[in-house]
């Protein structure tokens, strides 16, 4: 990455402090251009997220920020209330109400010109896309990768109200995030009073996040509720690796008002100038020019370019990492694309493009399908790892599966399939895990589209209900959007179970689906890709500004082990990430962390299931070493689940805090 800047090119704010009315101060970062004072004002792009701009995402926010500060624009980057080094207590939906207050605050500044902007990845644009929701005054603008308008259709929570995993763990891992110290190097000697504010109220998410297990009023307060009035300038990008979260682009450029751009390429959840795995974009680079057509009001024509722009991977290797896919750009200047239908039949164990004759399959799937699909939302944070699906044939032995006969012709796809399914089931709660798989000719499977469904919501998230045991449905199910090139013979398969362990928590009972054959199809949308790529700014040419100084003390390692236990039919998932030890130099503060996860269940019985999640930070500077370390599992009767909860933190040796919780959630036809 080109890494270069003038000299002098920018000034750096360490911290500032945003008082808010309700005496809470923020703590921001600003990096100024050199020209900027009260005669010569510049437009301010703001970042807010609850990562620690202090130690956690320091190196990156000053390689982001600071190109943008070298090329006019100066940047703020606060850390939400209660995090970091903010004041006061967690609050996700008051952060909402905080941003227009931090945005005035910003318009005030003699440097600033009242032109705002806004960008993030994850939380970060789940905070920008909200303050466009409700139409900040001065926001211009905003660039928005990986991020949700829904938390509880798109996210790391929940699927089409199945419980993914990820739920429980970004619960224990939010009360780790929270319960850190600031650094008592930008908070003072209050900085204990302040820890020890956090440790004593600390609320764990998991209660709003599995608490809520249908769409209610708490979810609607994570939604925005306009899409179709907001005016504001979207650039979004996402990967299709991060697929739950990328299903959030198509909704918005179906539906908002103001100019939308959207690039999508085949990374992780990370920000596209910083792909795993490769090719990412200029993405800074695009925001010097979005930025500068919309608050600076230049005349660059970015407004005139493709809307969309996607990466189509083609021959994917079947391997959990892999640093750059196959494939090439493609790019749209109209929304929706283009696309023709081929629609396929399931027969038995077929695809095919003619009805075959009525008849129907029984299936069980066993507890273990899934053992294959990777991490939900592949981040890599700190180095490449095993976290992407990987080959499926596992998964799709244990699955219904329907192959298509060998590609005459590649066939490329980009859209969201739709599954058009006849079935039945034996339980009053399941749910349905579809994948669309791409066969090689040596049998390796590669996971294209996923699609997952609990059935009891299939016309109504509000209302769920209990499925009538042996009744006939029909149910058109669409799949994740994505963009894929299936090569000449290649063959197109369909797996389906009704288990997806450990990314989706099971049903409390196994489940018998049976699947009718003869209007069951598959529905693909066929995308002409006219045999041209069309270019953006890759890999070596994306821009990045310069970084902190900064010493890696020990390197970064991760694990990942699934072991079978032969006798008692246990299956144990472990992911362990030690995510090494590094010390900013020029504040000299040392900082390492550690998390581990492990997953069990016995093959046939789903109440087995169980997970656990440990999160370890420590901070050091000269005599002082910080600790914080939260434990919590969760496991389930037919009725209810149960979530075991510990947070303890330390200073240098000494017991600061341990506090558990027990709590226990009924199950509402989950």
């Amino acid at each position: 990455m080109d890494s270069a800047l003038r000299d002098n090119a920018f000034r750096y704010i360490e911290n500032s402090w945003i008082e808010l009315p309700d005496g809470v101060r923020l703590a921001a970062t600003l990096w100024l251009p050199a020209d900027a004072s009260e005669t010569d004002r510049v437009p301010a792009v703001l970042e807010v997220i609850p990562y620690r701009k202090r130690d956690a995402t320091a190196t990156r926010d000053f390689q982001s920020h600071s190109y943008l500060a070298a090329n006019g624009f100066a940047g703020c980057r606060v850390d939400m209330r209660g995090s970091g080094d903010s004041e006061g207590l967690f609050d996700a939906h008051q952060t909402y109400a905080d941003i227009p207050l931090i945005l005035r605050w910003l318009a005030e500044q003699p440097w600033c010109d009242g032109n705002l902007g806004m960008m993030g990845l994850s939380w970060g644009g789940i905070n920008s896309i909200m303050a466009a929701d409700r139409h900040a005054a001065g926001l211009k603008a905003i660039m928005v990768s990986s991020f949700s308008t829904d938390r509880y259709s798109d996210g790391m929570l929940w699927k089409n109200a199945c419980l993914l995993n990820r739920n429980f763990v970004w619960g224990t891992g939010v009360v780790g995030m929270c319960s850190r110290p600031p650094d008592p190097a930008v908070v003072g000697d209050a900085w204990r009073d302040v820890w020890r504010e956090r440790l004593e109220n600390m609320h764990p998410e998991i209660t709003s996040y599995l608490g809520h297990q249908r769409r209610d009023a708490y979810w609607d307060d994570h939604r925005i509720e306009h899409a179709a009035e907001i005016t504001c300038p979207i650039f979004m990008t996402g990967g299709w690796a991060d697929s739950n979260y990328t299903q959030t682009l198509p909704k918005l450029l179906n539906t908002v008002k103001g100019p939308t751009r959207a690039v999508f390429g085949p990374w992780g959840h990370r920000y596209p100038h910083f792909p795993m795995p490769g090719p990412g974009f200029d993405f800074l680079g695009d925001a010097v020019r979005w930025f500068g057509r919309w608050l600076r009001n230049e005349q660059n024509g970015v407004e005139t370019e493709p809307i969309v722009q996607a990466f189509i991977p083609e021959d994917v290797p079947p391997e959990t990492f892999y640093p750059e896919a196959p494939g090439k750009w493609v790019a749209e200047a109209n929304w929706p694309v283009p696309h023709d239908t081929t629609t396929l039949y399931l027969g038995e164990g077929t695809l095919s493009p003619t009805a075959p004759a009525p008849s129907h399959v029984t299936y069980t799937s066993p507890q273990t399908v899934g053992l294959c699909s990777g991490e939900l939302m592949p981040w890599f944070a700190y180095a490449p790892g095993p976290e992407l699906p990987g080959d499926q044939r596992r998964d799709d032995g244990q699955s219904i599966c329907f192959d298509s006969a060998p590609l005459e012709d590649r066939l490329v796809t980009l859209g969201t399939p739709e599954l058009d399914l006849e079935f039945s089931v034996d339980r009053p709660a399941a749910f349905l895990a579809v994948r669309v798989c791409d066969v090689k000719p040596d049998g390796t499977s590669v996971r294209v589209n996923l699609g997952l469904h609990n059935l009891t919501r299939m016309t109504d998230d509000r209302n769920p209900t209990p499925l009538e045991p042996g009744h006939r449905y029909r149910f058109k199910m669409p799949l994740d959007f994505k963009g894929y090139a299936f090569k000449a013979g290649h063959r197109i398969r369909v797996a389906i179970s009704t288990t997806y362990w450990p990314m989706v928590w099971p049903s409390a009972e196994p489940v018998s689906l049976t699947l009718y054959r003869g209007k069951s199809r598959l529905s693909l949308p066929v995308y002409d890709d006219g045999g041209k790529d069309a270019s953006v700014t890759l890999g070596p040419d994306a821009a990045v500004g310069r970084s902190l100084n900064r010493t890696d003390l020990a390197p970064p390692a991760r694990k990942r082990s699934v072991v079978h236990d032969e006798v008692s039919g246990e299956t144990v998932v472990s992911v362990q990430d030690d995510n090494g030890t590094y010390r900013l130099d020029d504040i000299d503060w040392e900082v390492s962390s550690s998390a581990e996860e492990i997953y069990s269940i016995v093959k046939n019985d789903p109440l087995s299931a169980r997970a656990s999640a440990t999160f370890i930070w420590k901070f050091r500077r000269g005599d002082l070493e910080a600790t914080t370390e939260t434990v919590s599992s969760l496991r389930c009767t037919k009725d209810a689940f149960i979530c075991d909860l510990n947070l303890k933190a330390w200073e240098s040796g000494a017991p600061v805090s341990d506090r558990n919780w027990t709590l226990e959630f009924p199950r509402d036809l989950v």
